[in-house]
């Protein structure tokens, strides 16, 4: 999401700086939009956010082998 917000920016900035570089803007813009949409489609519902971290506050890790377990 943040790259997609930085790119509608940075097509802002390109497009009111020169008016030649219209198409420019426009192919970045249109870029951009596709990074956020993206961004916005992968992020998880709250619920689901709630029960990983629940599971993850159970897990151990040993800090020698790696071997995790839940306790």
């Amino acid at each position: 999401m943040f790259v997609g917000l930085c790119g509608l920016l940075f097509a802002l900035l390109v497009g009111s700086t020169d008016k030649n570089a219209t198409g420019i803007a426009v192919g970045i813009g249109v870029i951009s939009v596709v990074f956020l949409l993206a961004g916005i489609g992968a992020k998880k519902p709250q619920d689901q956010l709630v029960s990983a971290q629940a599971s993850w506050d159970k897990r151990w890790m040993c800090a020698r082998c790696g071997n995790q377990w839940e306790a």
